[in-house]
């Protein structure tokens, strides 16, 4: 908890300072650019919802806990009000001060309106390209679980940080909190690239903790188009191995070949995962 603290001060830290340094016409340049820039990764923004709560069909998440009682609602305050304003506008750097505000407890917001805010929070960093900094926020959402009405809807930005930063990062191990079925908002046409990953990733999470049938069966459902595909193979090949199944992990091994040989994407080095296969 205190170094996730740490992450988001310093985050904060230098979102102010920018800010601060910042020339009335930078904004909307930086508007103009984002816009430029969509589609093209880094801290381009995504077409997800931004609502929280009453996601994940009900489903209790891995480590998530029951259901829990909502948090109090209330009325925003000035300073959220604005925060979020401030939010649509795009304009990251002053929101996020004033969500920070509202997270601290200095605006008197009701629980749920913190937990809003907290999220809002998380994602401001994100745009901004603080990475670490909006980890460390939703890693706070996501130890609350199911307490957090933003718990099921962080679950879709911890895939895209998992994009920008390094596997040492760990996202693997907090998506690991949620179960396979609240994976399930995210299995349609609009999302199927998003779908695809959090299976590969909730895969290996299941795999690290030894739950190798359970790996498996996601790793299976990891469809052909998808990048994470070959990885997902290999991952399911390798799990067949620790579970001691020869053939199946035969299988598995042999399908990345194929995969390979007809252009399937999504491996950097294929030379190296054709001989690992």
């Amino acid at each position: 908890m205190m170094r996730s603290r740490l992450w988001i001060r310093l985050g904060l830290l230098g979102l102010i300072s920018a800010f601060l340094m910042m020339p009335a016409t930078a904004h909307a340049q930086r508007r103009r650019n984002n816009q430029q820039q969509q589609g093209g990764g880094g801290g381009a923004d995504m077409d997800f919802s931004d609502q929280g709560g009453g996601g994940g069909g009900g489903s209790n998440a891995a480590g998530g806990g029951a259901a829990a009682a909502p948090p109090a609602d209330g009325p925003p305050s000035e300073a959220m009000a604005n925060a979020l304003r401030l939010y649509q506008q795009e304009r990251y750097q002053e929101a996020a001060v004033q969500f920070q505000r509202v997270v601290e407890g200095e605006t008197g917001d009701a629980p749920a309106n913190m937990q809003k805010a907290q999220f809002h929070l998380g994602k401001c960093l994100y745009h901004l390209r603080f990475y670490q900094s909006a980890l460390a926020v939703f890693d706070e959402i996501v130890e609350q679980g199911n307490r957090n009405l933003y718990f099921p809807s962080t679950l879709q930005w911890l895939a895209q940080l998992a994009t920008q930063l390094p596997e040492p990062a760990d996202i693997i191990r907090r998506v690991g909190r949620y179960s396979a079925e609240q994976l399930n908002q995210f299995n349609n046409n609009e999302s199927r690239n998003l779908y695809n990953q959090l299976l590969y990733l909730l895969g290996r999470s299941k795999y690290n903790d030894g739950n190798f049938d359970d790996a498996i069966a996601l790793f299976h459902q990891v469809q052909r188009q998808s990048r994470y595909y070959i990885q997902a193979r290999f991952f399911e090949g390798i799990s067949h191995v620790r579970a001691h199944r020869s053939q199946p992990a035969v299988d598995s091994f042999r399908e990345i070949q194929h995969a390979l040989d007809e252009g399937v994407t999504g491996v950097e080095d294929t030379n190296r995962m054709s001989d690992l296969a």
